[in-house]
C-alpha cells in the first residue's frame, strides 16, 4: 500500500519541480533582459554626451552663438538613434523618458566645455540600478547621467 502511494507522489513531484524551474527561469531571463536594456541605455547616454560635448567644444571655439542649442539637438538625436524613448525635455527624475542637457565651463581660448546628459530609464527591477553603476533606484526609473569635458577648439 505504501509503495503505491509513493509511486503516485513521484509523478506529482516531477510536476512541482517543473513549475519551480519554470518560475526560476522566467525570473532569470526577465532580470537578464532588463539588465541588458539598462546597460544599453547607459551606453547610449554616454554616446550622446560625447557627441554633444565634442560639438559644443568646436562650435563654442568658432564663436557660434547657438552652440548650446545645437549641442542639445545633437544629444537628443543621439538618444533617439540609440532607441531610447524620449517623452519630455525636462530635468531628469520626473518620469521615465525625460531627459536634460546641462552645460558648464568657459567658452574662451584655453577653456573647457562640460556637457552633462541626464536620462531617466524605466526600471522594472529595483536591483538593476546598482548593477549599472547608478546607486539605488527610486520609483520606476534609473537616473542615467554622463558628463563629457572637452577643451575649446
Amino acid at each position: 500500500m505504501t509503495s503505491r502511494f509513493v509511486g503516485e507522489l513521484r509523478g506529482q513531484a516531477a510536476v512541482v519541480e517543473t513549475v519551480i524551474m519554470l518560475i526560476l527561469l522566467i525570473g532569470f531571463f526577465g532580470g537578464f533582459s532588463a539588465y541588458a536594456i539598462a546597460a544599453h541605455a547607459r551606453a547610449v547616454v554616454i554616446g550622446a554626451a560625447t557627441v554633444a560635448g565634442r560639438a559644443a567644444a568646436i562650435e563654442c571655439g568658432q564663436g557660434a552663438v547657438a552652440w548650446r542649442a545645437d549641442a542639445t539637438r545633437l544629444a537628443g538625436e543621439a538618444l533617439k538613434e540609440g532607441g531610447l524613448r524620449l517623452t519630455a525635455f525636462a530635468a531628469a527624475g520626473a518620469e521615465p523618458g525625460t531627459w536634460f542637457v546641462g552645460f558648464a565651463g568657459t567658452c574662451g581660448s584655453g577653456g573647457d566645455v562640460s556637457v552633462t546628459v541626464d536620462y531617466e530609464q524605466l526600471n522594472l527591477f529595483p536591483f538593476l540600478a546598482p548593477l549599472v553603476g547608478q546607486g539605488p533606484a527610486s520609483g520606476w526609473g534609473i537616473a542615467l547621467t554622463s558628463t563629457a569635458i572637452y577643451p575649446v577648439e
